[in-house]
């Protein structure tokens, strides 16, 4: 086990909230504005418990301004460090089911989306009193594989004509010669499709639903373009009504009988965020 500061927290999965629209970058290959991380925190924060019970959000909004709803302390840390719950350790329990309203607002000069991560920290910091650090840990993995000797691929994967992580931030998505757009992550709880990315992000992105980090050892080169449907492990809740249950099959027989890929068990190390101190928000 290897204890680390918490700067060096390799920030490398984006979450599927709004706030990724907004500025997580759709790849580590583009250049950014954001201004020094240790130097940021938001010039005003009012942050209030919200006891709706509702599943909580989080934004990016015009004026330099960041609003979380019913947003639990779990999604503002996975924003602020790029971690997904699996590799957050020492988390009190009211940390995961507590919500609270946001509102913050950066500092003038500063721009908000590519230094959301940055001020979200500091946010965590003053407010929440957050001291964490950064370890090493062995624990169980997956390994994104080939799934057949030939190495063919199913149906839902192909190469793609564009490497959406070589675009510069701020210009626009390359589109089809139809209008369709050629680089994106869509996602929800049954269907995953990848636009122009490299399996080494799908699997980050697949770490997120499995909840366990994993590997890419697929020895796939370049850009992707993948679609992928199955059935959710939990029943999934649209507009507050519960979605009939699907015949759809399960992530991991869908990932091999529509991409030709397979999630084999495996152990290794992994990058963690252990909770040293951590308490309810101080009053606004």
């Amino acid at each position: 086990m290897r204890r680390q500061p918490v700067s060096n927290v390799l920030m490398v999965h984006c979450v599927a909230v709004l706030l990724v629209l907004a500025g997580c970058g759709e790849a580590s290959g583009q250049q950014s504005s954001a201004q020094p991380a240790a130097a940021l925190s938001f010039e005003v924060a009012s942050i209030k418990r919200n006891m709706s019970g509702n599943g909580g959000y989080v934004r990016i909004e015009p004026g330099a301004r960041f609003n979380a709803v019913g947003a639990t302390v779990m999604l503002i840390l996975r924003q602020a460090y790029g971690v997904q719950s699996f590799s957050v350790v020492n988390l009190p329990a009211w940390a995961t089911n507590e919500g609270y309203d946001i509102i913050a607002k950066a500092p003038d000069g500063i721009e908000a989306a590519p230094n959301m991560a940055a001020l979200l920290r500091g946010l965590l910091k003053d407010r929440f009193g957050l001291v964490a650090h950064a370890e090493t840990r062995e624990m169980p993995t997956y390994d994104l594989v080939l799934a057949r000797p030939d190495r063919k691929l199913g149906d839902g994967i192909q190469p793609a004509t564009v490497d959406c992580a070589a675009r510069t931030a701020g210009t626009p998505p390359p589109q089809s010669p139809s209008g369709e757009a050629l680089c994106g992550i869509t996602g929800g709880p049954s269907r995953l499709q990848v636009r122009g990315y490299a399996m080494s992000r799908v699997a980050g992105i697949l770490a997120g639903t499995v909840q366990r980090a994993v590997i890419d050892k697929t020895e796939l080169a370049g850009p992707w373009n993948l679609d992928v449907r199955f059935a959710p492990d939990q029943p999934a809740v649209v507009d507050g009504a519960v979605v009939p249950p699907s015949d759809a099959p399960s992530l991991f027989t869908a990932i091999q009988e529509q991409l030709g890929l397979r999630l084999a068990r495996s152990r290794g190390p992994v990058e963690v965020l252990v909770i040293d101190r951590l308490s309810r928000p101080t009053s606004d």
